[in-house]
């Protein structure tokens, strides 16, 4: 057993040695500026690709929010204004900028914050079509309740005058 331990370790050495020997004939200095250049390239590349797909993410979410609300309502309006916001426009260059691609933390500081803007003017608007709605529909029902007192006090009337009609006159 341990003729076979020291045998596999001796073959282990002389596999570790071996790689070793392909590096001795390299020269002394190893330029990495070439591989440092294309990594910064390629993380760039993922930063554009990252930030144009949040915009463009984002700028569909905002149409499919405005398909949401009624035609004629003030969030319909603010979502496709959102969606369509020059925020969208400006963004592009932006993105081309050193501080912004590399870091979702740099994307949102160059137009997250405009984004949630864009986000509460539709929720507010969403507000406030639901308050008009809801003072509409109040209303509507007032308008029902009073034409119901209006029958009810005409039928009341109608049983009266008919039910006098019936009673005998008094001498």
């Amino acid at each position: 057993m341990k003729k076979l331990l020291a045998l596999v370790l001796c073959v282990m050495l002389f596999v570790s040695v071996i790689p070793t020997f392909a590096f001795a004939d390299l020269p002394e200095k190893i330029d990495l500026k070439p591989a440092v250049d294309q990594m910064n390239h390629l993380y760039a590349a993922y930063g554009d690709y990252f930030g144009k797909t949040a915009l463009v993410t984002i700028s569909d979410m905002f149409k499919s929010m405005g398909d949401q609300f009624a035609k004629d309502s003030n969030a319909r309006t603010a979502a496709l204004e959102a969606s369509s916001n020059k925020l969208f426009k400006t963004a592009w260059k932006k993105m081309h900028s050193y501080d912004y691609r590399f870091s979702a933390e740099g994307l949102f500081n160059a137009w997250g914050k405009n984004i949630t803007k864009m986000y509460n003017n539709v929720v507010s608007a969403a507000r406030t079509d639901t308050i008009n709605k809801y003072i509409e529909q109040c209303d509507k029902i007032d308008e029902n309740i009073d034409a119901e007192i209006a029958k009810l006090d005409a039928s009341v009337a109608a049983v009266v005058a008919s039910t006098l009609a019936q009673m005998p006159a008094v001498p």
